[in-house]
This record gives structure tokens, C-alpha cells and sequence, in this order.
């Protein structure tokens, strides 16, 4: 009788720990992008988002690089997967002088092509563009813009 009851508190315990377990979600969707330069995306968090202008390491960073029929298409895929629930923000953008990282003038707008989710300013403020992730995104549609 003791096993039993050890075996259903033990059965009890390691389903209780999978039900806590992190849900993980995917963003997914398409950017549209005028020039043949590598997409750097980052999909930053409050604590990142100083980061924004630098590529991030998977999952929170993707970098495309641009198919023959993408660059034709002027479109490329993008799908970001394994991510926690919380708040995000994303920058897409294009590295044309291939330093790793978006270029920006004195007067802090950016001097290579960029775009955000949301379609706001890419030096907005964090929380007027931020959006909650809790479930599977699909459908964000993000136009890199130039800014020079």
C-alpha cells in the first residue's frame, strides 16, 4: 500500500512539474526590403531593447540571408521560434556596409535601411510599440524603409 501511495504522489509530482513547465511560442511573417543586403531581426524585451541595433543570438535574433527569388520578390519569410511569453519589440534591418549593426547619424536616425512591427519610428519610445506575446503570431508583415 505504501508503494502505491508513493508511486501516485510521485506520478502526481512529475505531472504537476509539466504543466508548470514555460509555454514557448513563434512569430511569424513576412518583410518586404527594396535592397540586396542581408535582414538582421531582433525581437528584443525591455531589457534589450538598448541592444535593438545589434544583432541578437538565437532565438530573439534572425539573419536572412536573401535568396536569388527573395531579392527579385522584393519578400523574405521570417519566423521566430521558441519564445517566452512576455513583452517584445521588433527591428528588422539591413547591414550595408556589413559591420553587424544598424548605423546611425548624430541626430540618432538611422543611416541604413530599417523597419519596425507596428510601423513606428525606430527610436520610439519602448513602451508605445511594444506588443505581448502569449500565443502563436502569425501574419506581422515589417517594410524596411531607408532612412538616409
Amino acid at each position: 500500500m505504501l508503494k502505491k501511495a508513493m508511486l501516485l504522489f510521485g506520478s502526481l509530482v512529475l505531472v504537476s512539474s509539466f504543466s508548470y513547465a514555460e509555454e514557448k511560442y513563434s512569430i511569424s511573417g513576412e518583410v518586404f526590403f527594396q535592397l540586396n543586403s542581408p535582414i538582421y531581426m531582433n525581437l528584443v524585451t525591455r531589457e534589450t531593447f538598448q541592444n535593438r541595433r545589434e544583432p541578437l543570438s538565437p532565438p530573439f535574433g534572425i539573419c536572412i540571408n536573401l535568396a536569388t527569388e527573395q531579392v527579385k520578390s522584393q519578400k523574405a519569410p521570417f519566423k521566430f521560434e521558441g519564445i517566452p511569453k512576455d513583452n517584445y519589440f521588433i527591428v528588422a534591418f539591413q547591414d550595408l556596409n556589413k559591420n553587424k549593426k544598424l548605423d546611425g547619424h548624430h541626430d540618432g536616425s538611422s543611416a541604413e535601411p530599417v523597419g519596425t512591427y507596428k510601423k513606428s519610428n525606430f527610436f520610439t519610445s519602448w513602451d508605445k510599440r511594444q506588443f505581448i506575446v502569449d500565443k502563436d503570431i502569425r501574419g506581422i508583415k515589417i517594410t524596411i524603409v531607408e532612412h538616409f
